[in-house]
Parts: C-alpha cells; sequence; structure tokens
C-alpha cells in the first residue's frame, strides 16, 4: 500500500501529475491501520484559473486490485485557494 502527496491540474490542455512525496506501507493485512505524516511543501500554491487549476491531493493505493482512495487539499497562504484574476 502507499499514501502519495501529489498535484495535479485541472482544465483545457495536458493534465499534469507531479509525485511530492510517498509513503509506503509493508505488509498490510485486510482491517490494518498505518499513521502516517507529510510535511507540505511551500510550492506550487493551489490555485484556480479560467483555464487550469492547480489542486493538491492525497491518494492511497493498495494492491493487489489496485483500490484507491482521495482527498484534494489546499497548500496557499491562509488556506485559500488563489483565484487568478481576482480583485482584492
Amino acid at each position: 500500500m502507499e499514501v502519495r502527496l501529489f498535484w495535479y491540474t485541472r482544465g483545457k490542455g495536458t493534465q499534469d501529475v507531479k509525485v511530492a512525496k510517498i509513503v509506503r506501507f509493508d505488509p498490510v493485512t485486510a482491517r490494518g491501520r498505518h499513521d502516517f505524516r507529510f510535511v507540505l511543501q511551500d510550492s506550487p500554491y493551489s490555485f484556480s484559473g479560467k483555464l487550469v487549476s492547480l489542486v493538491w491531493a492525497i491518494g492511497a493505493v493498495a494492491e493487489p486490485g489496485d483500490v484507491t482512495a482521495g482527498l484534494d487539499l489546499v497548500i496557499a497562504p491562509e488556506g485559500k485557494e488563489i483565484v487568478l484574476g481576482a480583485v482584492g
């Protein structure tokens, strides 16, 4: 099983994905529990624009079977996504 911290782009054009960190757990039982911690990066910030957005996420992947689960995050000053083109 792996837990990944990554960012991806969403919107027009080709989707980019960059894995920042990976934590692996071996072996994993059907009802196992593991604690993990990521130190979040300073950049790039989460942002949303008219054509593209950058979204941070944590994803878990369990094999065999490629079972996945994920959660989107915001990494930006004051914990708020930067809205491109916004005034104020």
